[in-house]
């Protein structure tokens, strides 16, 4: 193909959309066919004579098909020289159009990182060599293409770097160059470093190599930058921060012979910048107000508007070109940008090992720079008001999110477990200045006392490292580690700041003021933290959402020792869940009033009537105002309210009718969207379940659910007729924008039709959902989807367990026997069978009047042969645990019977039983199957006796061996006697303080109380019994925990004897 018909086949691709979308296969059909496809593409790429734009959609073209292509395509190997050297020669070619460069570029990345570096060292010496051209064009271009080579950060491009180093200081130094080319040598030098930090432990020789010859040069202009005034230099220092930490963090051993001078210069610019990002991030004030002392010049701005987040926030004017650090992104404004950066820096530094005696002595003038930096900046305002969801979401995954006040916490947090004895104690002063609006100076003389006792600790153990700060600096950065305004304004945001810290820290400080035996009042910290939440008071409303999260967050301790508190903060959040209140008050109250009703219910604090009233937990206008609530928040927190709603309704039971009443339609609407959505689907199940407890807000719940769940039966029915199922099931439902699809929602139906079944049944109600019955069913033998006809089953089993008398008047035996055989059939998959044992039993009790269907027990024997899961083997062998314990001859006497695939039926059941019998879950299980394991070790009938069994364990290599029956019996259950001792000695040991932290964190161990009978552990006492206590068959497993193991496909087996 010439170059002609190349040209036509690529500007064909781009001029139709049908064909660009086949564009990849077309290309990749050509580059394998073509011998000089590749080289042609190529110089249409880099011909400066074609439109650019057109080219670069060349090369949008091309970048990923000969990416893929470029060493596993042979009719390319031959291409490949021609091709490197037109890639070089193009950005030769095209230096002057960045956008070209960059296309050019990154294909070149690509290839290099496809193919290896070694290939490509001649290329990459005649690219660095550009960089001693004195054309900033040129310069630019090859800055730009090195930059996007090195972003691959592949480790052997380390080869490129002595080829890169020598040129970047000259021209870093140029007395003409521009600052955006200066700014780009950082950045290319920050990848060069980057490329070879990893053999700064492994192969020294290559650190030297590279960095040897212009270290020295470096370090001291960074420190030297570092050194003149904030406001100059802005751009480069933002780079030097940022290879500063490189540097000390991954060149460890290389870069410990500048540590003792970065120290000083890092920490005096950690206070230094302060300021400057005080006016610039948290006043969001224009640098042109600020002078060079980095004073005001117009006071008249603070407090005008943008300090009360009436306003976005603005970014200073950033212009790009060329590449860009994808670390960049987070902020569009510098002075935020080099304040992350230098924590960063500061972090890396204060992990040294040796710096570990400058850290103790210095630990207050670090932690209360870190604090100045966590005030709350103009943009964290206006989310506050204008986007409270965000906002809130972000309050509470504070570690995913990037920002200063995170960085500055993350900080402090690793000097408090490194140091708990010098950074607390020097935090808490802080913190008390923050809340009380103190001046530093009244803080200053607590500073140096502890300083100077910190610096006396710290000379008996100097390190061999010789690392020390004079008392003259260790002075200086504690006075300027602050930053004071006599403002209003600013004493708000210094309250709201340390109301922050002190939340974020608060198990560390109890714990430490209980370990130092200091007399802590709690009261009174509540006191302090509760003087913000008076509704109608001078606080703002950041400062009261901000004191309803700090009580929060000392609920725990509160919880131990000050319980009365619960009763009046419950009283003050629901105060602020006012409609009249802002979005982010009443979802901090929301919040609140969730995690105090929780408590309160849990201590049992409401001895008394009247305190209901008194402390407002009677207060009807409380629901109402969480489901108004519940109407105005986004998806991110509408878990809030949810979870308040929950928890207001079961510390006060008379609300549930009127949660039902006016949350109905709510509920129903909220259910379509959500029901399987991980954070909402849960606390709208719990709700449900909680409102089907009592008959009143059953009967409401029931009547609001009962015509929708009828119609969305109807649509899955027609659905089934029209054998459209699988197409229904895969579209969205409900509402535009709904989360959740037709079988996403088929399954929390399924789930809710069992809850109302079995609250039907508790309260004795004549409502229920028979009708679903035949759906349910057809569901079961039509559906292809594995889960639906799991939790079909479930539902299924569920009637006849709940409402065995509307099944059995419906006449549905037969149709249930013929679902029982599907699950049954050898070739039905063997994860639809979870719940068929149960079924069995169910419908033989219920329907069959206990008369065994010989043919069905047989089907289960085989059912047993051919599944693997233990979960399924659990269930199946229930029901021949069942019979042995009834009748354990006549049991034997069937087993013996017959044959399943030229094996005993005997053999084929407890070959299996006994292999799994120790991953067997739920007490019934366990007490029904133990018991029947005894009662044929104990029967020493002869079948069993001279019964082989396998004696399989992976531990051993004799896997086709086999032994006696009773002796693999006795070993198991001796097996599974010492994994229950194991388990009880696990769940009670820890002494008197452990156990109080687990009840009060409600840490608990695997409840099976839902799945359990009522006769619990003596389900076998007597014989008698066993009739009334079989029939009723209730699920022992986790449902989401079997489905998940099934969906990991785990295959596990027992380890033998």
């Amino acid at each position: 193909m010439d170059g002609s018909a190349t040209e036509k086949l690529l500007l064909g691709l781009l001029k139709s959309q049908d064909l660009l979308a086949r564009g990849y296969e077309t290309l990749e059909q050509e580059l394998a066919t073509n011998a000089e496809f590749g080289e042609r593409a190529v110089e249409l790429l880099v011909n400066p004579s074609g439109e650019a734009r057109v080219r670069i959609s060349i090369g949008a073209l091309l970048r990923s098909v000969l990416r893929d292509a470029w060493t596993t395509t042979p009719t390319l190997e031959p291409q490949r020289t021609a091709i490197r050297d037109l890639l070089v020669e193009g950005l030769v070619l095209n230096y002057a159009s960045l956008p070209l460069v960059e296309s050019i570029s990154l294909i070149l990345a690509d290839l290099i990182a496809a193919e290896g570096p070694s290939t490509w060292e001649t290329p990459i010496r005649e690219l660095a060599g550009w960089l001693a051209v004195e054309d900033d064009a040129q310069n630019e271009a090859a800055l730009d293409a090195l930059c996007y080579i090195l972003a691959k950060r592949d480790t052997r491009a380390y080869v490129f770097v002595p080829h890169i180093m020598p040129h970047l200081f000259p021209l870093f130094s140029r007395a003409e160059a521009a600052p955006r080319l200066r700014e780009k040598v950082l950045v290319l030098l920050y990848l060069a470093i980057s490329s070879f930090a990893w053999a700064d432990v492994s192969d020294e020789a290559i650190v030297a190599q590279c960095f040897d010859e212009t270290y020295d040069l470096w370090m001291s202009f960074f420190l030297s930058a570092l050194q003149t005034s904030p406001k100059s230099h802005i751009g480069l220092k933002r780079y030097i921060l940022k290879i500063l930490t490189v540097i000390f963090r991954d060149l460890t051993k290389y870069s410990k012979k500048s540590l003792g001078a970065a120290v000083s210069v890092v920490w005096k610019f950690l206070n230094q910048n302060l300021p400057l990002y005080v006016w610039l991030v948290v006043y969001d004030i224009p640098i042109d107000f600020v002078d060079e002392g980095l004073r005001l010049l117009d006071e008249s701005l603070v407090g005008k508007g943008r300090l009360a987040g009436r306003v976005a926030p603005k970014k200073l004017n950033v212009e790009t070109f060329g590449f860009e650090l994808d670390e960049d992104h987070d902020s569009d404004n510098e002075i935020e940008l080099i304040a992350m950066q230098l924590i960063e820096l500061i972090a890396t530094l204060l992990g040294k090992p040796i710096l570990r005696d400058i850290v103790r002595v210095g630990v207050y003038p670090l932690v209360n720079a870190f604090c100045h930096y966590m005030l709350m900046t103009s943009g964290d305002e206006y989310h506050w008001l204008r986007e409270p969801n965000q906002f809130i979401t972000n309050d509470e995954d504070e570690s995913s999110m990037r920002s200063i006040r995170t960085a500055g916490l993350k900080v402090v947090s690793e000097l408090i477990d490194k140091y708990p004895d010098e950074t607390l104690p020097a935090l808490m002063p802080i913190i008390d200045k923050f809340l009380q609006g103190l001046d530093e100076e009244t803080t200053l003389t607590h500073a140096r006392a502890l300083t100077e006792e910190l610096a006396a600790n710290a000379s008996k153990r100097r390190s061999a490292s010789g690392f020390s700060l004079d008392q003259e600096f260790l002075t200086e950065v504690s006075r300027t580690s602050t930053f004071n305004l006599e403002s209003e304004v600013h004493l708000l945001k210094k309250r709201e700041a340390g109301l922050t810290i002190l939340g974020s820290f608060s198990e560390d400080i109890i714990v430490f003021q209980a370990r130092s035996n200091e007399n802590f009042d709690l009261t009174k910290l509540v006191e302090v933290i509760v003087k913000d939440l008076q509704v109608g008071g001078a606080a703002p409303a950041v400062l009261r959402g901000r004191a309803l999260w700090c009580i929060g967050r000392f609920s725990e301790v509160i919880s131990l020792k000050h319980k009365e508190a619960f009763l009046p903060l419950f009283a003050l959040a629901v105060n602020n869940l006012n409609g009249n209140e802002s979005l982010p008050i009443r979802l901090a109250a929301c919040k609140s009033v969730a995690n105090f009703a929780h408590k309160i219910e849990k201590f049992a604090l409401l001895s008394e009537t009247s305190a209901k009233q008194e402390y407002k937990i009677a207060r009807t206008d409380t629901v109402n105002e969480l489901f108004d609530l519940l109407e105005r928040v986004s998806i991110d927190t509408l878990h809030l309210p949810l979870e308040a709603i929950l928890h207001v309704g079961r510390l006060n039971r008379d609300h549930l009718g009127q949660i039902a009443q006016v949350g109905g339609q709510a509920f129903i609407r909220l259910y379509e969207r959500y029901a399987t959505e991980p954070v909402v689907g849960p606390g709208l199940k719990d709700i449900i379940k909680l409102l089907c407890e009592t008959q009143e807000s059953f009967s409401l719940t029931y009547q609001k659910f009962a015509g929708f769940l009828r119609s969305f039966f109807a649509q899955i029915g027609a659905a089934i007729d029209s054998q459209s199922l699988s197409k229904l099931l895969t579209r969205p439902i409900g509402q535009e924008g709904s989360q959740q699809t037709y079988l996403e929602f088929l399954l929390g139906v399924l789930d809710m039709i069992s809850m109302f079944l079995k609250a039907s049944s508790e309260l004795q109600s004549q409502d229920n959902l028979t009708e679903a019955i035949p759906i349910i069913q057809r569901l079961i033998l039509s559906c292809d989807d594995t889960m639906i006809q799991v939790r079909a089953t479930l539902c299924l089993k569920n009637f006849i367990l709940y409402k065995p008398h509307e099944v059995s008047r419906l006449k549905l035996s037969g149709e249930i026997m013929k679902i029982i055989t599907y699950l049954l059939q050898p070739l039905t998959n063997e994860t639809v069978a979870l719940y068929a044992g149960n079924l069995i039993m169910l419908t033989t009790a219920f329907l069959l009047g206990n008369n065994n269907d010989i043919s069905l027990l047989k089907a289960v024997v085989s059912k047993v042969y051919k599944s693997k899961m233990p979960s399924i083997i659990q269930g199946l062998a229930l029901v021949f645990a069942r019979l042995i314990n009834v009748n354990a001859k006549e049991t034997l006497n069937f087993l013996t019977s017959f044959s399943v695939e030229n094996r005993i039926a005997l053999k084929v059941l407890i070959d299996k039983w006994l292999l799994h019998q120790p991953l067997f879950r739920g007490k019934y299980t366990k007490n029904a199957t133990f018991l029947a394991l005894t009662r044929l070790f104990l029967l020493k009938d002869k079948r069993v006796e001279t019964l082989l069994v396998i004696g399989y364990n992976p531990s051993h290599s004799n896997v086709g061996s086999e032994v006696c029956a009773p002796f693999k019996i006795l070993s198991i259950l001796i097996r599974c006697l010492d994994n229950e001792l194991s388990r009880f000695s696990k769940d009670h040991r820890g002494d008197d303080i452990i156990n109080k932290y687990v009840q009060d964190n409600e840490f608990v161990g695997e409840d099976e109380g839902e799945y359990e009978d009522e006769e619990g552990g003596q389900l076998f006492d007597e014989e008698e019994k066993l009739q009334v206590d079989l029939n009723v068959i209730k699920d022992e497993d986790d449902v989401d925990d079997i489905e998940k193991r099934f969906n990991m496909g785990i295959e596990r087996r027992d380890k033998g004897l």
